[in-house]
């Protein structure tokens, strides 16, 4: 059984070998893939690409939101407005 959600605001414990943005101890916002999920978990593992570094004046709690948030209104603007990004 895995650890539903998707969405995550945390700090990075380790990162792998090949990670260049990223180090331990950044404040991040991430987006898991549905495959894996683990939002819910004490512990998540992300690719660096699915991952933004979450500015000081954005608490964890909103944090967690903006990716959900931020994909629906890029696909509302693409899809449905036809904007080209």
């Amino acid at each position: 059984m895995k650890t539903t959600r998707t969405d995550v605001a945390g700090e990075v414990v380790e990162v792998g070998p090949h990670v260049k943005d990223f180090k331990a101890g950044d404040k991040v916002i991430a987006n898991l893939t549905h495959k894996y999920g683990g939002g819910l978990a004490e512990f998540a593992v992300a690719s660096e690409s699915s991952i933004a570094a979450r500015p000081s004046e954005v608490s964890a709690a909103e944090g967690a939101g903006l990716p959900i948030a931020g994909l629906t209104a890029r696909d509302a603007l693409t899809k449905i407005a036809g904007v080209k990004l």
